[in-house]
């Protein structure tokens, strides 16, 4: 009885705080999400490899998959081709072939060469981050009995891919 009495009383107590004080709750919208995020952004979680687990970019023929390897090489072949570029206060295009280095035209925007959305890879210490780096492997565990040492190599796209 005594409960039931509380609760109607803290009802009563709500109610009037309500009419009374007129209690609006601001909306939270996306900017002040996005200004929260801008203002704290030190204090976020970095997802990231372990400081234990530091990206191999020699030896990968000899532990990995030579397709995989030249596929990193290649990469940082045009990552390099368009850091140069760029160096030259001149604009890298992207192509099948990799890229070409030109004249910038009129009012255009050199791309940023690290940038993961173009020719850098995942960091490896802040996944979250599109300031990539030149693309490396880590070895990991693998479940495949036939595995070398039950490793297996990662590569920064695969990382990317799955992200």
């Amino acid at each position: 009885m005594v409960v039931i009495l509380c609760f109607i009383l803290l009802c009563i107590f709500l109610l009037f705080m309500y009419f009374h004080h007129r209690i609006t709750i601001e909306p939270f919208t996306f900017l002040d999400y996005n200004q929260l995020l801008a203002n704290h952004s030190d204090q976020l979680f970095k997802p990231s490899f372990a400081s234990n687990i530091q990206p191999e970019e020699e030896d990968c023929y000899e532990m990995c998959d030579s397709k995989q390897c030249l596929n990193m090489q290649e990469r940082n072949k045009i990552l390099n081709s368009c850091v140069k570029c760029r160096s030259e206060n001149k604009c890298f295009h992207k192509s099948i072939i990799g890229g070409n280095c030109d004249d910038c035209m009129e009012d255009e925007v050199p791309i940023d060469c690290y940038d993961t959305r173009h020719f850098g890879c995942t960091n490896p210490r802040d996944f979250n981050s599109y300031n990539g780096v030149f693309s490396y492997f880590v070895m990991s565990n693998s479940d495949d009995v036939n595995s070398l040492y039950n490793k297996e190599c990662l590569f920064c796209w695969d990382i990317q891919n799955q992200l």
